[in-house]
């Protein structure tokens, strides 16, 4: 969703409160495409400060996803707190240090939902997993680990001992 600003900005106004409602109807990032289930509306604040338009948002978003280890689903909870500042310079909005802050807006046009994937993607963990112990699956039949031990022999030899066991092997021979 855009938020034309132009109108704010050259106005006598100092501030601008808005309840704009987040588009998103699924997250695309990295390898997967992930489904927004659950969204509360964008609380946004404008404001004119010290030559500079601030922008404060507030909103939750929910995405499901899966386990990294069982691949049972998964939902995410990110709480959205957008905190921008940018310069204003003879009534246009300027360049400034904070590269994010550029990247939310066309001309004049604050790009809200641009602003709140932006926020879900810094967020976004590195793991994800259905509970801090997840077991995962057994690599030899797939069974969830969760649910109990499946009786697989799952050692693997260590590679750089090759060589001995050869030797071993060949002795038991």
């Amino acid at each position: 969703m855009a938020m034309n600003v132009k109108e704010f900005i050259i106005s006598p106004k100092t501030t601008l409160s808005e309840t704009i409602e987040v588009a998103l109807t699924e997250i695309a990032f990295g390898y997967g495409e992930y489904e927004v289930v659950s969204k509360s509306p964008l609380s946004l604040c404008l404001s004119k400060r010290d030559g500079r338009l601030v922008i404060e948002g507030d909103s939750h978003v929910s995405i499901k996803t899966s386990c990294d280890l069982c691949c049972k689903d998964v939902t995410l909870d990110f709480p959205i707190e957008i905190r921008r500042s940018i310069p204003i310079i003879d009534g246009e909005l300027s360049e400034c240090d904070d590269e994010d802050s550029t990247l939310a807006f066309e001309g004049f046009e604050l790009e809200t939902d641009r602003m709140v994937f932006d926020e879900i993607i810094e967020h976004w963990p590195m793991k994800i997993l259905c509970h801090e112990d997840c077991k995962g699956l057994c690599t030899v039949c797939g069974k969830d680990l969760n649910e109990g031990d499946c009786g697989c022999d799952t050692f693997v030899p260590d590679p750089r001992m090759a060589g001995f066991l050869d030797i071993l092997n060949s002795m038991d021979d």
